[in-house]
């Protein structure tokens, strides 16, 4: 795991990363060969670390408890976290791109800023995250739970939200252009009628957010019933 304190480097590093792994989920690249890929855009000195194997590089960290962990500013990309236990966990900026967050518990964690282009999120407990500015393109966030999460301005360009719970969270300026969602996804009942209006269906009960919605991210008012 790399902590990186320096803004700067930072940020030169996740412009890298981010290019080369959204890249390759838009190509629907393998995820070993599509983070394989991210490495080679943006090599890190590890030392060592260069002749380890998939698996060292990526260690199971399955059903770990990380409860208010500080992992701010963390490179976690392509980890194995499913069944995490990361209820109020400081990942600001931290790079979780590829990784395997399937079951985890992230209710109440502080995601701002943070990385997770393509991150499988599916069933994952978000329950009052702080999510904005986060980069959540090409996610999958199946069923997960988003009540009360904060998307204020997050990117989910691409994102899927088929039977996410999605009740009373914030999506003030959140970019959804792409993302697909179904007929038993919870939005904000502020939301739906505009939601829906932006939207096409592209399979039975299967529904995607044009891209021309993101000319209008303000919210519909609710329709009357005649």
């Amino acid at each position: 795991m790399n902590h990186f304190d320096d803004d700067a480097a930072l940020d030169d590093l996740l412009n890298t990363t981010n290019q080369a792994l959204l890249a390759a989920v838009e190509a629907e690249l393998d995820l070993e060969v599509g983070l394989q890929a991210v490495y080679d855009a943006a090599p890190i000195d590890v030392g060592p670390d260069s002749l380890m194997t998939w698996e060292e590089r990526h260690p199971d960290a399955t059903g770990a408890d990380l409860r208010s962990a500080d992992l701010s500013h963390a490179l976690l990309t392509g980890y194995h976290l499913a069944g995490a236990d990361l209820t109020g966990a400081n990942l600001h900026r931290a790079s979780l791109g590829g990784a395997d967050l399937t079951q985890a518990v992230l209710a109440h964690a502080d995601l701002s800023r943070a990385t997770l282009i393509g991150t499988r999120l599916t069933d994952a407990v978000l329950a009052r995250a702080d999510l904005s500015r986060t980069r959540l393109m090409h996610a999958t966030l199946r069923r997960a739970d988003l009540r009360r999460a904060d998307l204020y301005e997050a990117d989910l360009t691409g994102a899927s939200l088929i039977g996410t719970n999605l009740l009373e969270a914030n999506l003030a300026g959140t970019n959804l252009v792409g993302v697909r969602w179904s007929l038993d996804t919870d939005w904000p009942p502020p939301f739906y009628q505009s939601i829906r209006i932006w939207s096409e269906e592209v399979d039975f009960g299967i529904f995607m957010v044009r891209a021309d919605y993101a000319r209008d991210l303000t919210p519909l008012p609710e329709l009357q019933p005649l």
